[in-house]
């Protein structure tokens, strides 16, 4: 005699869970832009914008670089010593009036 809670239960019921739930990946992959394949023109990337800011002879300070993107501290701090550095720009900080700003370091 079935269980008073598997009674109720379709039989088929935990098949379909467990489909829908391994289709879930499989969509969400989908709709992502597949790796390599260029951008649209005006769309870019959080770290192509702190690039672009760190780029400026007068860099920019964490602060800006959190309001630009709307990361926290540390995930700005990860990008720019791991992502950044990865893709081979050489990062520098300065600290002048008790604010570090951060730019990438201008090879001769």
């Amino acid at each position: 005699m079935p269980s008073p809670k598997t009674q109720n239960r379709r039989p088929d019921a935990r098949t379909d869970h467990a489909a829908s739930r391994c289709n879930s990946g499989a969509d969400k992959a989908a709709r992502r832009p597949a790796a390599g394949k260029p951008r649209p023109v005006g769309q870019s990337t959080k770290l192509d914008r702190i690039v672009a800011q760190i780029s400026k002879p007068e860099g920019a300070s964490l602060e800006e670089l959190m309001t630009l993107t709307g990361w926290q501290a540390h995930s700005i701090r990860g990008a720019l010593a791991g992502s950044l550095k990865r893709k081979g720009h050489h990062i520098v900080s300065d600290k002048t009036d008790g604010v570090r700003r951060y730019r990438i370091a201008v090879t001769p």
